[in-house]
């Protein structure tokens, strides 16, 4: 199930010997859903799972192993011969439909491991994009306090140049060099979460953190468009799927802890040996449930289908309510970015640059340059982070929402 992916200096990843992809320009968040497919360790483990379902439906169904037994007597008393030899050997006759069942919940228990996998690949997917968001949304902070440290650091050395002329105070001057230390502190703290994010993404795509695999970010800054989803299969969506095959699992257990009632009856040839003279016939064997049935079994086996259904009833209506909320939040974050990207921002920039324009000819304070300065690092700071909160809606309703809908043709293909 593993097809033993590698890479080779950053430049290619390939998953068996089906896909191959050329990393020489980056990998973009579409090639980096494709590695997560075959590197995460969460989908490693559950396709480690289903290969062990499998093995177990294979070596499920076999006939119960014949048993041997003998009884030895001794006779007091003056025989010639005072020993007594009872062999007999038993076969288990599949009468009570066990071994039917044994086979019926470990096919239920592979169809149920199949399932986990593949909701583990629809969750991970989610983590992915919302850990390629992060990072994209760090790198985007990263570049505007990047901006704002060689702004002010322009601002500052114009400072010093008017200190030097007499045109400006000290303590102007000043606080210039102040508000440049304290954004280049920032910038440094910030490049470190930057890269921690970079590295918890690399683990979301099961690569190594030495992995010498570019990166190439979303672009936040771009006007976003809504997702369209144009309908919803309620049955199709993988958590579903697997919670009605964890049904079906326990559906199965029900039916095999009902027919372990009874025990499959036991036949087969005896033999004596008695005073020197032989006898055979026939061994017979059957457990009567007269006190206990298996009843423990059942009810644990009751029990347990119970709470699969519930549980599969519950997720079904959570799914309604995230989808629903979701939805609203998203319409909510959508206007807010476009108030955002018409309104606060080109705002900003025009106040910054006519802030800019009066400082130069002296009509401005520096107090008041500096805080036009800050109200446009905030407003694009307050874009890129409405961006980061649209980016991950989106995500968790594209989960909430499942895969589209596919064809029976293009599930045989699958």
């Amino acid at each position: 199930m593993h097809g033993g992916p590698s890479t080779s200096g950053g430049a290619t990843v390939t998953q068996g010997s089906a896909t191959q992809l050329e990393l020489a320009d980056g990998l973009d968040l579409s090639e980096g859903l494709l590695v997560a497919l075959v590197h995460h360790p969460d989908l490693r483990r559950a396709r480690q799972e289903l290969e062990g379902a499998v093995g177990v439906l294979e070596a499920s169904g076999a006939p119960l192993d014949p048993q041997l037994q003998s009884n030895l007597l001794r006779i007091r008393g003056p025989v010639e011969d005072p020993w007594v030899l009872t062999p007999n050997l038993a076969f288990s006759l599949p009468l009570t439909g066990q071994l039917e069942a044994a086979r019926g919940r470990a096919s239920a228990a592979q169809r149920a491991a199949l399932a986990a996998v593949l909701e583990a690949e629809w969750r991970v997917q989610r983590e992915v994009r919302i850990a390629w968001v992060e990072w994209s949304a760090c790198a985007a902070e990263l570049a505007v306090e990047g901006e704002l440290v060689t702004q002010l650091a322009g601002l500052s050395a114009s400072a010093d140049g008017l200190l030097d002329r007499g045109e400006l105070s000290a303590p102007e001057a000043a606080l210039f060099q102040l508000v440049l230390a304290e954004a280049a502190a920032d910038l440094a703290a910030l490049r470190g979460a930057c890269e921690g994010a970079r590295l918890r993404l690399l683990g979301e795509l099961g690569l190594h953190p030495s992995a010498a695999v570019e990166l190439v970010p979303l672009d936040l800054t771009a006007r976003m468009a809504p997702p369209v989803f144009e309908t919803v299969d309620e049955r199709g969506h993988p958590r579903l799927q697997h919670l009605e095959a964890r049904y079906e699992e326990a559906e199965q257990g029900l039916r095999l802890a009902l027919a372990r009632q009874l025990t499959d009856p036991l036949v087969g040839p005896m033999f004596e040996s008695d005073g020197g003279q032989l006898r055979w016939g026939l061994t017979l064997g059957w457990t009567l449930p007269l006190f206990n049935g298996n009843q423990l079994g059942i009810a644990q086996a009751r029990a347990a289908r119970d709470r699969a259904r519930t549980e599969l009833e519950v997720e079904r209506e959570a799914l309604e309510v995230e989808r629903a909320s979701r939805r609203a939040e998203l319409q909510g974050l959508l206007g807010q970015h476009e108030m955002l990207a018409t309104g606060l921002l080109p705002a900003a920039e025009r106040q910054l640059v006519e802030a800019t324009r009066l400082a130069g000819l002296g009509e401005l304070s520096s107090v008041a340059l500096l805080e036009c300065v800050e109200r446009g690092r905030q407003a694009r700071l307050a874009r890129v982070a409405a961006s980061r909160r649209q980016a991950h809606e989106e995500a968790h309703l594209t989960w909430a929402m499942g895969p589209e809908p596919r064809t029976q043709h293009e599930e045989n293909e699958r």
